[in-house]
């Protein structure tokens, strides 16, 4: 059984419309949309392969408008403001000490009806 706490951020180009009383426009913006995520997963561990299954809570914590926009700071919301997610791992474990762990590797998110891959990697501690 593993679980920890995640933090993680993702770029995300939107097009922002500003409507006033007098005029409206459109521009595009560059957000960062930061999430903490809490994994909940069943782990196959060896010599070669780490495997692991489960799910994971993902929460919304806020995001910061990085383009250079004069006229207004955007703040936006992806949507839901927190989901759960299922997930997958596969990784190669590289020993740097007796507890200390690194561990590249991929991992599969199911949202939205869709498969999501990133690259990983994990600094694990065994205790």
């Amino acid at each position: 059984m593993q679980s920890g706490l995640i933090y993680k951020y993702n770029k995300d180009q939107v097009e922002v419309n500003i409507t006033g009383v007098n005029d409206s426009f459109t521009y595009d913006a560059e957000l960062r949309l930061n999430y903490i995520s809490i994994p909940l997963m069943l782990m196959y561990n060896s010599n070669f392969v780490n495997i692991g299954l489960g799910t994971y809570y993902e929460e919304f914590l806020n995001s910061k408008d990085l383009s250079d926009n004069p006229y207004i700071e955007t703040t936006a919301s992806p949507g839901e403001k927190s989901k759960w997610y299922l997930t997958g791992s596969l990784g190669y474990p590289i020993s740097i000490a007796n507890q200390l762990q690194l561990e590249p590797g991929i991992l599969f998110n199911l949202a939205n009806e869709r498969i999501y891959t990133n690259l990983k990697i994990s600094l694990k501690y065994k205790f």
